[in-house]
């Protein structure tokens, strides 16, 4: 039996490169991303399955999750790939822009991963991977956020 990886922020950048990497591997991918109707390169693979995943909904993380254990019967790893940066001063940045910050960078992996664990749980076994930027560690010019 394949194992499964369920990459969030898979429609570029990083995560559509594990998406890639993985499958190249012969391991099943769940590529969730915002707008899947408009992926083509993943979306022509065999054992890639495209879903829709904004990591700040919560019934979306739920039907997502519950789309790829319907196909693959299985997550054994999670990649939190999904985020952004917000660029401009800090004084600049609106209350609301600084929210939705949080609400994809820190809460959206977390729910994702709240709603994971117990599938890992129940297998006993799976991995979590969280992506993040090297801005995390060292803020630049314009990257207070």
């Amino acid at each position: 039996m394949k194992n499964t990886v369920f990459i969030t922020g898979a429609s570029s950048g990083l995560g559509k490169a594990t998406a890639n990497l993985f499958h190249q591997n012969g391991w099943n991918v769940i590529a969730a991303m915002r707008s899947p109707e408009n992926e083509t390169e993943l979306d022509a693979l065999e054992n890639v399955l495209l879903v829709q995943l904004d990591v700040t909904n919560p019934t979306q993380i739920q039907e997502a999750i519950a789309k790829g254990t319907e196909k693959f019967g299985s997550v054994d790893v999670l990649i939190n790939s999904a985020g952004y940066g917000l660029m401009g001063v800090f004084e600049a940045s609106s209350p609301e822009q600084i929210q939705q910050q949080f609400d994809v960078n820190v809460f959206g992996l977390m729910n994702v991963t709240k709603a994971i664990l117990p599938i890992m749980r129940a297998q006993k076994k799976g991995t979590i991977i969280n992506i993040s930027s090297f801005g995390g560690i060292a803020a630049g010019p314009f990257a207070s956020l």
